[in-house]
């Protein structure tokens, strides 16, 4: 893997405050543990350029040379320019990442209207060229098949805030488990409608850690008998603790296939 430098992300904490000061959308990992280098070479960063500074935005996977899935909300700013950290594992004191690779077309799901109904939270990103990784993130529903029950283990990842005011240098990780949907959908007077349908959602979470700025789009994983990641979910919305809401990559899986393939 190559080491790069990227001295615009000496500014990355400033910068990625400032994005989601006035924002819910982006959300982060709480009570992680670095990952182990090399653990999840999909998993890739959508970075917002402002000028020639740069800051972290969202995760995303890459799932063949050309395409990295995210979510819709991340990406449905057309007006900030962003770019892909393909295989990213850090952003100091050295960031490493296997590539980095502007964007040609962005695909949001034609049902996705508003961040604030929650539901069809996915999109396509097309790269500009191909990526120098061979490394794909396998989905639920295409590459394997894998229900998920509750009580279920799963690993969510990326880079967001690990304290109320620090985002992490490395990537990190924390397990989850999949919780019953009443936990995402039962919601107490006042607290606003999660809009959560079970057919297309993922309700998981962990009383004392979990997703909660900056990892919006990046997945969530199931691991199988053979030690493989599976992405299950992306990372779209959290509610009431300790539940949080996923985007369900199995129900998409056409749309998937069909707009990699049209596109």
């Amino acid at each position: 893997m190559k080491e790069k430098l990227l001295f615009t992300l000496v500014f990355i904490g400033t910068l990625s405050f400032s994005l989601m000061a006035n924002s819910a959308r982006e959300l982060d990992i709480i009570n992680g543990q670095p990952a182990e280098p090399g653990e999840f070479p999909f998993y890739s960063a959508l970075n917002t350029k402002n000028g020639n500074i740069e800051g972290h935005r969202c995760g995303s996977v890459l799932i063949n040379k050309r395409w990295v899935l995210t979510a819709a909300h991340c990406v449905e700013d057309d007006n900030i320019k962003s770019t892909i950290y393909v295989g990213l594992e850090r952003y100091k004191p050295t960031p490493i990442y296997k590539d980095k690779v502007d964007i040609e077309k962005i695909i949001i799901h034609p049902k996705w209207f508003a961040r604030k109904r929650g539901q069809y939270d996915i999109a396509l990103i097309k790269l500009n060229r191909d990526a120098n990784s061979d490394a794909f993130a396998k989905l639920n529903g295409i590459d394997e098949t894998i229900d998920l029950p509750v009580d279920t283990e799963l690993t969510v990842i990326g880079f967001g805030k690990t304290e109320s005011v620090s985002t992490p240098n490395i990537l990190m990780k924390t397990d989850e488990y999949i919780l019953d949907d009443k936990k995402c959908i039962e919601v107490p007077p006042g607290y606003p409608d999660t809009n959560y349908d079970p057919a297309i959602n993922i309700c998981s979470g962990n009383q004392n850690g979990g997703v909660g700025g900056g990892d919006s789009g990046g997945p969530l994983m199931v691991k199988t008998s053979n030690k493989d990641d599976i992405v299950s979910g992306l990372v779209s919305r959290s509610l009431l603790k300790p539940a949080e809401q996923f985007t369900k990559v199995s129900f998409f899986k056409d749309w998937i296939i069909e707009t990699v393939k049209e596109n």
